[in-house]
């Protein structure tokens, strides 16, 4: 048995498919400085999920009742 913690962080890949997105929206948004905070790891790019769970949620949009 292994005792392997959840992730912490995702590469960009992989933060993109977590919010339904293209990597080069991200990478857009990146060089806009807009979208969701990132971590920069040496060259590598990181997005903490709590993050970009905060942003979706940043991004909700309240429909009518």
């Amino acid at each position: 048995m292994t005792d392997q913690k959840p992730k912490r962080y995702y590469n960009e890949q992989q933060a993109a498919e977590y919010l339904g997105l293209s990597v080069l929206t991200l990478q857009c948004w990146r060089l806009r400085k807009t979208g969701p905070c990132f971590h920069k790891f040496g060259k590598s790019v990181r997005y903490s999920i709590s993050e970009l769970d905060r942003y979706a949620e940043a991004c909700r949009v309240p429909t009518a009742a």
